[in-house]
Formats: structure tokens, sequence, C-alpha cells
């Protein structure tokens, strides 16, 4: 008896442990399955919700951070208003921008987030975020049955065109019929001497043929090469008066010493203007009131010259006066005759002091 009742008490503890553990379980499911999730709700509206449903999940870099908790079309706003609902620890930023995305062919959607700068504030919560349009899968296969058709009308426009163009090939093929013959015979008839010419050339006869078997000219290509090699290497080595010129500082530094004399010049002219301002003012002043003077002067010379050639005065005679300077060279004449005659005169009185001198 004492064997029986301490089983059934075992059993009964057994029991009454499983109860209680099924309970502690089913209290601690209710308590997570019933705990509200901790986050912010945000608002997006969009011109066209393209099939979104409740519950559609929210990515954000392609991790779900939520779902789409609201839905309902604002009449006066004519826009579909939607309430995101974000999880904790996730944050958006009020430069995030939401689209509506197709999630499978199957026509299931989702709102997907672009974050934006990360540097932009975080979006608060009830606040409103971003939104941008996206073309609809209808839309899509839409603009792909458009380009189909222009495609397809492409097509059928390049056939009849090449359909065109081939009759009008035939076309003047049968209408130049003759003279293709004419052209072809003429090319046949031809074709001797040309074969001719290509033996010639071959062997090296006639310019054409020395161009391409004669070494004579590459040998001068290849010298000129050489000697362009050659005066590049010299310029490079320093060599020359180029490469002077083109690697010396010395007229580098004889163009800066003379762009520096020239500033040192133009900087003196500078300094004596502005020391002696005030006198060129008065000289440029002068030159009004002496103006007047000038212009008298000016015009007693013309006076003057008008006199001297009409011959009036006794300038007027000098210059215009044929008389008078044959007068005067009558009497240069005779002056230098008078010096010639005095000179011989002179020279004999030496000659006689000379030979003479002695005895005398």
């Amino acid at each position: 008896m004492e064997s029986k009742s301490s089983l059934a008490i075992r059993v009964g503890i057994f029991i009454v442990i499983g109860v209680l553990l099924l309970l502690g379980l089913s209290l601690r499911v209710e308590k997570d399955l019933f705990k509200k999730p901790e986050g912010i709700n945000v608002e997006a509206k969009f011109k066209d919700a393209k099939g979104l449903e409740l519950g559609a999940p929210v990515l954000l870099g392609g991790i779900e951070i939520g779902n789409v908790i609201e839905m309902d079309f604002n009449a006066d706003e004519a826009l579909v208003e939607t309430k995101l609902f974000i999880r904790s620890p996730y944050r958006l930023k009020k430069e995030s921008v939401a689209t509506i995305r197709l999630q499978s062919l199957l026509g299931q959607y989702y709102i997907g987030i672009d974050y934006g700068d990360p540097a932009s504030p975080d979006l608060q919560h009830g606040g409103l975020l971003q939104t941008e349009e996206t073309m609809d899968i209808s839309e899509a296969l839409q603009i792909v049955g458009d380009v189909g058709k222009e495609i397809k009308d492409l097509a059928s426009n390049f056939n009849k065109n090449q359909q065109k163009l081939s009759d009008d090939i035939s076309s003047i093929i049968e209408e130049n019929r003759d003279n293709i013959k004419k052209t072809t015979d003429a090319l046949a008839e031809a074709a001797p001497s040309i074969n001719e010419i290509i033996q010639k050339v071959k062997k090296g006869e006639g310019t054409v043929g020395k161009l391409f078997t004669d070494n004579t000219l590459y040998q001068q290509l290849a010298n000129a090469a050489d000697g362009f090699t050659s005066l590049t290497v010299d310029i490079r080595t320093g060599d020359g008066t180029l490469s002077k010129l083109i690697y010396s500082d010395d007229l580098m530094k004889s163009a800066e010493q003379t762009f520096a004399d020239v500033r040192k010049a133009a900087d003196n002219i500078n300094s004596v203007v502005a020391e002696n301002k005030e006198s060129i003012n008065k000289f440029v002043t002068s030159l009004g009131d002496v103006g007047p003077q000038i212009k008298e002067t000016m015009d007693n010379i013309n006076k003057i010259s008008q006199k001297v050639n009409e011959g009036n005065g006794t300038l007027g005679k000098l210059v215009n006066d044929p008389s008078l300077f044959d007068n005067a060279n009558t009497a240069v004449t005779q002056i230098k005759a008078q010096f010639e005659e005095a000179e011989e005169q002179s020279v004999v009185r030496t000659f006689l002091s000379i030979v003479l001198g002695p005895v005398m």
C-alpha cells in the first residue's frame, strides 16, 4: 500500500511540474506575441500605389526594417497616403527617399528606401518621408510593346527599301548592259598591258619599279632618320646652338634681365613724370598760350617763302636770278686764278732762294 501511494504522489508531482512548465511557456510566448515592438511611424505619399498591400515590407539597403501599417486615398490631394512602421534601432534621414518597387514578377511590391546623406538630420516620429514615382510593370510592358512595334515597322521599311534598291540596281544593270559589256571588254584588252606593267615593276624597271625595288631611297631615308636621331641626341646632350636655346638658362636669364631693365626704366619714367607732373601740366598749358604766336610765325614764314619764290627782295633775287649766280661763278674763277698765280710765284721764289742763296 505504501509503495502505490508513493508512486501516485510522484506521478502527481511530475504532472504538476509539467503543467507549471507548460503554463510558464505559454505565458512567455503570449508575452512575446502581444508585445508591441519599439519604433517610429512615418508617412509617405504616392500618386499611385501600384498594388502595394498592407503589411508590405520596407527595405533599406536590402534589409527589412519595417512594414506598411496603413493605407488610404486622400481625395483632396489626389494622393495615396501610407503610414510606415520603422523598427528600432533603425532611423531614417530627412533626405531619405521612398519608392514603390517590384519584388517579384508575381506582382508583389515593397517600399525601398534610399538613405540619403548620413549627415542630414534624423526623420522624427510622424514625419513625412520624401517619395519618388517609379515606372509600373504595365507601363514598362507598354513601352516594350511600343518599341517592338517600332522595330517591326523599321524592319518592314528596311525590307521595302532593300527591295526597291535591288529593283533599281537591276534596272540600272539592264539599261547599261551594253556599256558594262564594253567596259569589261576594255578591261580584258587592258589586262595584258597592266600585267606587263606589273612585271616591269617587279623587275625594278622604270621609276615606279625603282621605288619598289631600289634600296637607294630606303637608304637615304634611313640616313636621314639617323641624322635626325643624332640631331636629337645632340640637342639632349647640350651640344649645338639649338640645344643651348632649348636647355640653357642663359637665354632665359638674359630675357628676364631685359624685362627687369624695361620694368625699371618704366618705373623711372613713371617716377619722373610723377615728380614733374606740375611742370608738365604748366608746359602743356603754356602750349595753348603759345599756339597763336606759332601760327602767326608760320604765316609770316609762308609770306616770306612766297616772296622768295616770286623773286622779290634780295633773297628772292639770290634764289631766282641766274645772272647773280653767273657773276658769283666768274668772281670765284678769277679769285682761283689769282691764287694759282701767287702759288706759282711762291714756288719760283723758293727755288731761287735755295739755288742762289749761298752765292748771295
